[in-house]
């Protein structure tokens, strides 16, 4: 299993949004080792960090703007936003559906979002697409997956494979999500009542 990255990268942008504060910060810097932000201060400050006995590596961007990473609360990964109806999609095979949703989280995080929700996906394709993302199988953000939208019998996005009729069947069809969740989290199986 090949070593994590542990350099300092001192990141130097023209401007800051921190999230935090209501204004765009200029002269600032942000110091990130691994998968840590370490510190975040005046670019001044900065050549006096730390390494603890790694690399370091500063990053000018003076004409850039530094934020952090978006969120992507309503998506649908498996879908390739080309103008093609939802009907017309579910002709494709859960194959290409899993590839266009890697595709998809890989254009996602290049754009700077750093956690999205999928909010329906066919069959187990977002499962499997958590699963190669954890793997690192396939590049993206973090992704929370519900699976295939539960709905009545002929209701909306019910060919996605979430149809539910009733109290017992919607009970039942959110135990079969929860524990696909579990597995695809690499959690040990429950396991089944004696």
């Amino acid at each position: 299993m090949p070593q994590a990255d542990n350099t300092l990268r001192v990141i130097l942008p023209g401007k800051l949004i921190d999230g935090i504060g209501d204004k765009v910060q200029e002269g600032m810097a942000v110091a990130v080792q691994g998968n840590t932000i370490r510190w975040v201060g005046p670019a001044s400050q900065a050549e006096g960090l730390d390494s603890d006995g790694a690399g370091r590596e500063t990053l000018e961007f003076p004409g850039g703007t530094l934020l952090p990473g978006l969120f992507d609360i309503h998506t649908h990964t498996n879908m390739p936003g080309d103008g093609r109806t939802d009907e017309e999609v579910n002709q494709d095979n859960d194959e290409i559906r899993l590839l266009r949703s890697a595709r998809n989280t890989a254009a996602a995080v290049a754009s700077g979002v750093t956690t999205m929700c999928d909010c329906g996906s066919w069959n187990r394709t977002g499962f499997a697409l958590k699963e190669g993302l954890a793997e690192g199988l396939v590049e993206g953000p973090r992704v929370l997956v519900s699976g295939p939208p539960v709905t009545v019998t002929g209701g909306h996005l019910w060919y996605m494979g979430g149809e539910a009729d009733g109290v017992d069947g919607v009970r039942k069809r959110v135990r079969h999500l929860i524990e696909q969740g579990r597995t695809s989290s690499r959690s040990p199986p429950r396991a089944a009542a004696p």
